[in-house]
């Protein structure tokens, strides 16, 4: 019988020599075992070890060849477990079975500490490379599409894509051994794992993107733009579509075993599962500070990928709905030389000027651009604030609720944003205990701000 294992899986023998040291004891000290049913069951161990390494393509090799050999007929039993083995990583096992692989899975990998250093690292460098990319193309001195708007965003995007996924796989390689496992660090395993992190991730984002713009254009028009179950809806839609997508193209890479679309999909909702487990203790084991870091780098970027904004005169757009969903934030650049005591004057000028004036401000576009830095410093701090504290605390919920509402403030004048803004006072007035006043000395201050400067300009 150990000849016939050893033709069927002489193939096997190379990507063994490549395998962690002990596996490879594990299997030299195998090839010399004379008595076919311990044989049989020290090869069912080694595919267990595969299985536990995360190698199921290797593992279900070897199920494989032992369903194939002849001598298996005379051990039932073993060719039957090998079977149920192999039908469980080809998808068509039991649903019971299959339920208990899949959460002994989940269990093993959500909390598994390496894959929890690897996606902090991984998603920490996306947004370094990305931000110093962003920062570089903004600081170009000719405007372009690659280097303002969203191309430079796309640059800037694929850039950090291009150092997520190595890193992801360096450092889950780095941790493991940190940790005292042992590691497979050929290049020809480094390359299939890399591989594969690009197209999950990849088709992750894409996925995230698509239903991010799906969310914007269907939540927007109802209202439901802060609707925290329409909100959760898409995005786990998209993380689950971008897993299936990822799996499909690893089946057409060959990196993946094809499977039916049963056991395509039960995977996918136990990976989502284990992303969003492994999310929320990575977010615990690295603590606020970092959550916040992190958070500060992707409002940085934000504020460098837009367009910068265009002239506008107070002749030069028409008036707009006072909520038409606009961040306002500051662009790229160096910031205007007017005070914040001078910006509310022109925001709040309508089409003849400041009210009761008859007079059209000078240079718009500067008392424009000094009035949405001080919004943009707001959003930013209540950003900071809500990223730093615990996510589902109702201090965190009403500050990235408020830096919502002051988002959306209308990009024809200041008067407008004040005039619409009954349900904010009403916001802040409802959670005085937690934001309420403070918010209201800030949006008072403003109001205060902006009538002296009437006053003292327009003897208003």
């Amino acid at each position: 019988m150990t000849r016939e294992f050893f033709s069927n899986l002489s193939a096997w023998e190379r990507p063994l020599n490549a395998a962690p040291p002990a596996l490879r004891a594990e299997w030299n000290s195998l090839r010399h075992e004379s008595d076919p049913e311990l044989f049989g069951e020290g090869l069912l161990r080694l595919g267990h070890s595969l299985e536990e390494a995360g190698d199921t393509v290797r593992a279900a090799e070897l199920y494989a060849g032992l369903i194939r050999a002849r001598e298996t007929a005379d051990l039932p039993g073993l060719r039957r477990r090998a079977e149920e083995r192999l039908e469980l990583l080809s998808g068509r096992g039991s649903f019971g079975a299959r339920s208990e692989w899949m959460l002994r899975r989940l269990a093993q990998g959500a909390a598994d500490p390496a894959a929890i250093a690897a996606m902090g690292a991984a998603g920490a460098l996306f947004r370094v490379t990305r931000l110093a990319t962003l920062a570089r193309l903004s600081a170009t001195p000719t405007a372009s599409v690659l280097t303002r708007g969203l191309g430079a965003q796309a640059l800037a995007g694929a850039a950090g894509f291009a150092v997520e996924a190595p890193a992801f796989t360096l450092a889950s390689r780095l941790a493991g051994r940190a940790l005292g496992r042992e590691q497979e660090i050929s290049l020809g395993a480094l390359a299939r794992e890399t591989a594969s992190g690009y197209l999950v991730l990849g088709a992750l984002r894409f996925a995230g993107w698509i239903s991010g713009a799906g969310y914007s254009r269907f939540a927007a028009p109802v209202g439901a733009v802060r609707e925290r179950p329409l909100r959760t809806l898409f995005q786990q839609g998209g993380m689950l579509s971008g897993i299936m997508l990822g799996h499909a193209l690893e089946v057409e890479a060959g990196l993946r075993p094809a499977s039916g679309a049963a056991a395509t999909l039960a995977d996918s909702l136990a990976t989502l599962l284990q992303f969003n487990v492994a999310g929320r203790l990575s977010r615990h084991a690295f603590g606020p500070r970092f959550a916040a870091w992190e958070h500060g780098l992707d409002l940085r970027a934000d504020s460098l990928g837009r367009p910068p904004p265009a002239p506008i005169g107070p002749r030069s757009l028409p008036r707009l709905d006072a909520w038409v969903p606009r961040p306002l934030l500051a662009a790229a650049g160096r910031p205007s030389s007017l005070s914040i005591r001078e910006a509310p004057l022109y925001m709040m000028s309508g089409p003849e000027g400041p009210r009761g004036s008859g007079k059209v401000p000078s240079s718009p576009p500067e008392l424009r651009e000094s009035l949405r830095e001080e919004l943009r410093l707001r959003i930013l701090d209540l950003r900071r604030r809500g990223a730093s504290a615990d996510p589902e605390s109702a201090q965190a919920l009403r500050w990235n609720e408020e830096a919502e509402w002051l988002e959306r403030a209308p990009t024809a004048g200041l008067s407008e944003f004040f005039e619409s803004l009954h349900p904010l006072r009403s916001f802040y007035s409802r959670n005085m205990r937690v934001t309420g006043m403070e918010g209201l000395r800030w949006l008072q201050g403003m109001q205060e701000r902006l009538f002296a400067e009437v006053r003292s300009r327009d003897a208003y």
